[in-house]
Parts: C-alpha cells; sequence; structure tokens
C-alpha cells in the first residue's frame, strides 16, 4: 500500500489587510531551500515572507517547537566577508517580486555568515528568531522544513489509497 500526499501539520491564519486571511502551513519533510521553495509552490502557496509581530508569530507557531523552518529571505549582496550591515535581504514574494523587508526578527548577533561561509538563505527558529543559514543543499548549510504562506483560507482534500 503506498500514500502519496503533502500533508500539512499544523495551519494557523491572520484575517489581513482587505479581509484576506494569511495562513501559514509547515511541510513535514525536511529539505534544501530550493526544494522548500519548490513545495510550497507545489501545494498554491508561496515560500513564507513574514511582515508584522503577528505574523511572525503564527509562523514560529506553525514551524513547531522541535525544529527550524524556511523563510522566503535570501540575501542578495556581499560575501564571507561583507560587514552584516552591508547585505541586502529581499522577501522571495511572487508575483510581486522581490521586496525589501519591512520587518524583520533577526536574532542578537544575526545574519552573521557563521564560520566565515557565506549564508544567503533564511530560517526561523524555535523562539521565532531569524538566523541566516546555508542552502542545505549537498550537505552543505542547515537543512529545514519548508514553511509556506498562503493568502487567503487554505481547503485541500486529502486522499488516501
Amino acid at each position: 500500500m503506498r500514500a502519496t500526499a503533502v500533508v500539512a501539520l499544523l495551519l494557523h491564519a491572520l484575517p489581513g489587510s482587505h479581509g484576506v486571511a494569511t495562513t501559514f502551513v509547515r511541510v513535514p519533510e525536511d529539505l534544501a531551500y530550493a526544494e522548500a521553495e519548490a513545495r510550497c509552490t507545489q501545494i498554491g502557496a508561496a515560500i513564507a515572507s513574514i511582515h508584522s509581530a503577528a505574523e511572525n508569530e503564527l509562523a514560529r507557531t506553525a514551524c513547531g517547537d522541535l525544529t527550524s523552518c524556511w523563510l522566503g529571505l535570501v540575501e542578495t549582496g556581499g560575501d564571507a566577508g561583507t560587514a552584516a550591515a552591508n547585505q541586502t535581504w529581499l522577501w522571495q514574494d511572487p508575483p510581486a517580486g522581490t521586496a525589501l523587508p519591512a520587518y524583520t526578527n533577526w536574532a542578537a548577533g544575526e545574519p552573521d555568515n557563521a564560520g566565515g561561509v557565506d549564508q544567503r538563505n533564511a530560517i526561523i527558529d524555535t523562539a521565532g528568531e531569524w538566523h541566516d543559514s546555508g542552502d542545505g543543499s549537498l550537505g552543505l548549510g542547515y537543512v529545514a522544513y519548508p514553511l509556506c504562506r498562503v493568502a487567503g483560507e487554505l481547503n485541500f482534500t486529502l486522499d488516501h489509497n
């Protein structure tokens, strides 16, 4: 017997502007960043972007108490020798494109390019703080769970064979 499904472990919704809810979904697969981004797209969502403290709390709760999750926040400039103040971090928000974050919740000392290695992706931890991270490919960097953002209410049917 084989079952194929993408299962959302936790769903959390927040009324947004113009009465449209925002829902965060953690997909229960430990994936590299590019795979996480693709998995969010596969379920009709986008890799999570966070635009307020209230959304950050919902994202933290959806991610869970025992793991970290990928955010759609990507460093676009600098290298391992570049000071954090000179790095540019952008939300990857399709279809609008990329956008500078108006809200951030970096942990103390982050982003820090740990170990002198340029960390170009971001994760949210169990406390809701953000850290820079590698992309998780080829065993390099951090591997985490996809955290997806869905505009509006999330409705889905789970078929099990």
